[in-house]
């Protein structure tokens, strides 16, 4: 099947690289410190608070900041995969996730990182944990992978498809989504089973494959995923967890939409290509083009309240709104 220059985005998100190793959690010897300086590609952002947060990047890059990114800490992975995503669930407990099946996890905010035995080589390129216990990573090759005890174990799941998972969400330990090359997946008894929802566009009688990369949802029925067909990018927003979407797409050939993130239950954000940024005020009902100070690619994006955000993407770019509006260049190319 031939892609357009869309689908490019996933190897962009996501390059080939050579994994973590799979020691069980044992702490590994970290290679050289990096720049304090985020740069290379980066390719996710979490805040855990409105001053802490972290981003993960190529060759196992993480920084860390303390003062809502106004400087960054370069820390020691231990690893050279690239990283894709990167979440926690308190100011010191978190994980992040990316090639050759590689799984970290931090107890102490990032000053060391233990690296965990996903029993997958797959490249990883979503997670999504909804407490300190329970939580999912998705990747290629149909992973679907289920923790209950914090990453110590990891078991796979099925989903009855072959697919290369991108994006995923969970609500709760029962209920989530994931998505990925022309498929959504619901499940409401904690990836025991799967139910397919509808990934395609049909507009003229010509169905079109929707290439998902990130989703988010913030409650059992309110959720966006972001992504790419073969005219550009694309937003789908449901309210009714995915029996019926509202979708909003582009016709430019080069975009795509790499991250979603929900500041509280009405306000939302999706980046993507050449810096574009889309807000919503209405759960996502209408969106609208917001002003950026980069043209780089935009590959994460999180959002702690309705009106404080940070986006990260290639060459080191690092941006921020404090208004839900005004974003500033904290590093990299405008």
């Amino acid at each position: 099947m031939k892609w357009s220059a869309a689908f490019a985005l996933v190897a962009l998100l996501v390059p080939a690289c050579g994994g973590g190793g799979e020691d069980g959690g044992a702490i590994i010897a970290p290679p050289p410190a990096s720049s304090d300086t985020p740069q290379g590609q980066l390719n996710g952002v979490f805040f855990a608070t409105s001053t802490r947060g972290w981003i993960v990047g190529e060759e196992g890059r993480i920084w860390r900041t303390d003062d809502a990114g106004d400087s960054w800490t370069a820390q020691h992975s231990g690893v050279s995969a690239s990283l894709t995503r990167v979440q926690f669930v308190s100011t010191t407990s978190g994980w992040t996730v990316g090639g050759g099946g590689t799984i970290l996890k931090t107890s102490d905010g990032g000053g060391t990182w233990a690296v965990l035995n996903s029993g997958s080589t797959e490249f990883l390129r979503g997670l999504s944990f909804v407490n300190p216990s329970t939580g999912w990573v998705v990747g290629d090759g149909d992973t679907l992978l289920k923790t209950t005890d914090g990453g110590s174990t990891w078991a796979r799941q099925t989903s009855g498809r072959v697919n290369h998972w991108s994006a995923v969400s969970f609500v709760t330990t029962t209920r989530g989504w994931v998505g990925g090359s022309g498929e959504i997946l619901l499940t409401s008894d904690g990836g025991v089973t799967w139910t397919p929802q509808e990934a395609f566009l049909d507009p003229s009688g010509t169905p079109r494959r929707i290439v998902f990369y990130d989703a988010r949802f913030s409650s059992l029925t309110q959720g966006t995923m972001v992504g790419a067909t073969r005219a550009g990018d694309i937003l789908r927003t449901t309210t009714d967890g995915g029996q019926t979407w509202r979708t909003l797409e582009n016709t430019a050939l080069v975009n795509a939409f790499n991250g979603i993130a929900f500041g509280d239950g009405f306000h939302s954000w999706a980046v993507g290509s050449v810096g574009k940024i889309v807000a919503s005020s209405d759960t996502g009902a209408t969106w609208t083009l917001q002003p950026s100070p980069t043209r780089q690619a935009l590959l994460g994006i999180w959002a702690v309240d309705a009106v404080t955000a940070w986006a990260v993407g290639m060459n080191g770019t690092v941006i921020r709104t404090t208004d839900g509006a005004t974003w500033t260049l904290l590093q990299g190319l405008p």
